[in-house]
């Protein structure tokens, strides 16, 4: 649908140019708001993902640019307000197209570059992959993004295996690590989020105490299993593993 409402847009652009119309102005001054408040929401999310995503080591240039770009698109923004308020269709229409595109090239490449952090899967491939050196590895039912990840950074030859659901198969799972000439070990994702400190204070004041409650540090089927947690990975406020072993 979108090549017939471009050449919608098209058509109206080209009559609204030619002779403006009191309703023009409005959809004019009214996509310019939503391009302010865009501006808006998206300057204050770069601002609150900063001190969440981590120790960011280019934090001057990341509000220089957010806070450049904030400025050049809320002049944009006015300037198609203005334009549009005088009649002057073409001018308010560059201006809006400028903003819009700005708005998605400078505060929104700073905002996807921190979220980026949380989700740096190859991070975690990369010390999987040094913490293995070379053993066999088992995914206790990986989902399919954590099946992507291993196979893209780690290995395409592991074992994939359900989850322990009594002694008896966490005993199986500990016997298959130990069986081969190279003790293997095990990933298993942990539950919740590894959520920065500013970000749990933030989750504080908006009385989200469930963000409060301690993160666990093992699978619950490990109780009791002849296994241990060797290593556990995790991403700033993003997914969270234990590497397993079998127990000496």
């Amino acid at each position: 649908s979108l090549p017939a409402l471009a050449l919608l847009l098209g058509g109206w652009a080209r009559e609204a140019v030619a002779a403006p119309r009191p309703g023009d102005r409005l959809a004019l001054q009214a996509t310019a708001a939503l391009l302010g408040i865009a501006v808006v929401v998206m300057t204050a999310a770069v601002i609150l993902a900063l001190p969440a995503a981590g120790p960011v080591p280019d934090t001057v240039l990341t509000v220089g640019i957010t806070g450049a770009g904030a400025l050049a698109l809320t002049w944009l923004v006015a300037t198609a307000w203005r334009a549009a308020g005088r009649a002057q269709t073409g001018a308010a229409l560059l201006a809006l197209l400028l903003a819009y595109a700005g708005l998605l090239t400078v505060p929104a490449s700073q905002l996807y570059r921190l979220v980026d952090r949380w989700q740096d899967l190859g991070t975690l491939g990369t010390r999987l992959r040094a913490d293995l050196a070379d053993a066999p590895l088992w995914l206790v039912a990986p989902d399919e993004t954590t099946r992507a990840w291993v196979d893209l950074y780690v290995s395409t030859t592991v074992t994939r295996v359900a989850t322990p659901d009594d002694a008896g198969s966490a005993q199986r799972l500990a016997g298959q690590l130990g069986s081969g000439p190279v003790p293997g070990y095990a990933l298993v994702q942990l539950g919740g989020r590894a959520l920065q400190p500013r970000l749990l204070a933030l989750g504080a004041r908006l009385g989200l105490h469930r963000l409060q409650e301690p993160l666990p540090l093992a699978p619950p089927w490990l109780t009791g299993a002849p296994l241990q947690v060797v290593r556990r990975y995790e991403l700033p406020n993003g997914r969270r593993y234990a590497l397993l072993a079998a127990s000496p």
